[in-house]
Formats: structure tokens, sequence, C-alpha cells
């Protein structure tokens, strides 16, 4: 049953699957049922985001993550505004 209480038989079950499997939400008789994308969201506008890893002394990450929340935003947002900073000045 649905939290409106209406029945979903075995047909409308298959109806319902073949619409999440088209769209990532779906809308019926009134009802959203969001369904939570798997992995974190593409920061590409080609649908990708290649990742960049690499180590940093444990005070450099302090002085990071202090500047980060100071900021209001995450490390890994920080380090990419750093390093699209820096490349736009390299030219």
């Amino acid at each position: 049953m649905t939290k409106a209480g209406k029945v979903i038989t075995g047909s409308r079950a298959e109806s319902m699957a073949i619409e999440v499997g088209k769209t990532d939400y779906m809308v019926k008789s009134g009802d959203v049922i969001y369904i939570r994308p798997v992995g974190r969201p593409p920061l590409g506008i080609d649908g990708t985001s290649p990742q960049i890893t690499f180590r940093v002394p444990t005070e450099m990450r302090k002085k990071a993550e202090k500047l980060a929340k100071s900021e209001g935003v995450s490390v890994s947002a920080l380090a990419r505004q750093a390093l699209e900073e820096f490349i736009s000045r390299a030219g």
C-alpha cells in the first residue's frame, strides 16, 4: 500500500518500476517518490569528475580545514578553488 492507503497491484508495481527506470523520480496521483542517485553528482558539464589525490603535511591540512570552515565550504571545494585560481594565473 502507498502512504495514501492505495493498494499497489502487481501490474501497478510493474508500471512503477518501468517509470522509475526512465527517470530519477516519479510523479503519480500527486505523490512524488524521489529516487536517490548513487554516488556524488558530477562536477563537469560532460557528466564526469576526474579525481586528483595528493598528500599534504598535517599542519597544512589543519589550516585548510580551518579556512574551509570559515568560508563555509569543504576542503575539497577549497582545493578546487585554489587550483582553479592557480591555473588561471599561470595562463
